[in-house]
C-alpha cells in the first residue's frame, strides 16, 4: 500500500506534465540521463508516433518523458501525460492497464506489471517503466515516485459519471471510452464508427462484457440504434440476427452471442465471453 500521509502543498491548476515529472536529484543521488522531453498537443506523435491518435481522442494537453539512473538502484523511465480532464485521464489509465488489478486509493489509483507501474490522480495518468531496475528494489522505487506525484500535486481524482450505469460502480473492472479508436482497443465492430460514439464505458462481468454508449438525446440515439439494426442484419461480421422485443442478438466470429439495447438516452451491449 502507499503512503497516505504526505503533504500536499498547492500548486497552479494549469500545471503542466514538465513541471511535475521528476527531475534532477528528485530524491539523493538520482541523475537524469539526459534533459526532460516535453511535447505538446499534436507533437505527441514525436514520442509515441502510431499511437498519439488514442491521447488525442480523449483529449490531450502535454506529455514529459525522462530516464533517471541512480548508482545502486539501477534506471527508471517515466512518462507524465496531462490531459484536458479527469475523465480523460481515466480513460487512459483504464485503457493502458489491460487487465492489470487496480490499487484504488482516496487520492490516486495505482497498478503494476512485473516491471511497470501505471497511475492515475486528477487528470495525469503516469507511466512508468522499471525494467532497468534491480527486480528487488522495484516496488521502493515506485513507491516513492507515488509519493511524489501526491506531494506535487492538488486533488485526488473524480471517477467518469458514465460509471453510474453499471452494475458495480465501484468496480476498477472498467474501461472508460471517449471515441472509436478506444472502443477498437477493447472490441471491433468493423471499420469505421459504428454506434458514433463520444462517451461509454465497458466493464467486465463474471461471464460476460458489458458495453454502455452514452448519447445527447432521444433522438440522436434513436438514430444510432436504427442503423446499428440495419447493419447487424446485412453485415458479415455477425451471424444469426434476430430482433428482440428491445433489441437484437446476433453472433460474432468467435460463436459469442452479442445482444443490444435501448434504454433512455443509452445503447447497452452484452457480449457472452
Amino acid at each position: 500500500m502507499f503512503c497516505a500521509g504526505i503533504l500536499v502543498f498547492t500548486l497552479s491548476a494549469a500545471q503542466s506534465a514538465r513541471e511535475l515529472i521528476p527531475a534532477e536529484g528528485w530524491l539523493p543521488q538520482w541523475t537524469a540521463s539526459y534533459d526532460v522531453i516535453a511535447y505538446q498537443g499534436d507533437d505527441l506523435f514525436f514520442l509515441i508516433n502510431g499511437g498519439a491518435d488514442l491521447y488525442m481522442e480523449y483529449g490531450f494537453a502535454d506529455v514529459a518523458a525522462v530516464e533517471l539512473k541512480h548508482p545502486d538502484l539501477g534506471a527508471l523511465y517515466v512518462e507524465v501525460y496531462r490531459m484536458d480532464s479527469d475523465s480523460a485521464a481515466a480513460g487512459i489509465f483504464s485503457l493502458r492497464k489491460g487487465n492489470l488489478q487496480v490499487e484504488a486509493g482516496a487520492a490516486l489509483w495505482r497498478a503494476f506489471a512485473a516491471d511497470a507501474m501505471h497511475l492515475w490522480r486528477g487528470n495525469f495518468y503516469v507511466s512508468a517503466s522499471g525494467n532497468g531496475l534491480k527486480e528487488d528494489k522495484r516496488q521502493e522505487v515506485f513507491d516513492a515516485l507515488t509519493a511524489h506525484f501526491l506531494n506535487q500535486t492538488t486533488s485526488g481524482h473524480k471517477l467518469p459519471l458514465m460509471l453510474k450505469h453499471l452494475p458495480d460502480p465501484g468496480s476498477t473492472r472498467f474501461s472508460y471510452i471517449m471515441g472509436p479508436l478506444a472502443l477498437g482497443n477493447i472490441y471491433s465492430f468493423g471499420p469505421g464508427n459504428l454506434f458514433q460514439i463520444s462517451e461509454g464505458v465497458v466493464a467486465e462481468q463474471d461471464d460476460h462484457r458489458l458495453f454502455v454508449f452514452h448519447y445527447p438525446n432521444a433522438q440522436k440515439v434513436a438514430d444510432v440504434f436504427a442503423q446499428v439494426l440495419q447493419f447487424m442484419q446485412t453485415t458479415n461480421r455477425f451471424s444469426n440476427f434476430s430482433e428482440l422485443r428491445q433489441g437484437f442478438s446476433v453472433t460474432d466470429r468467435n460463436g459469442n452471442v452479442l445482444q443490444g439495447s435501448l434504454s433512455e438516452n443509452l445503447i447497452r451491449l452484452s457480449l457472452q465471453l
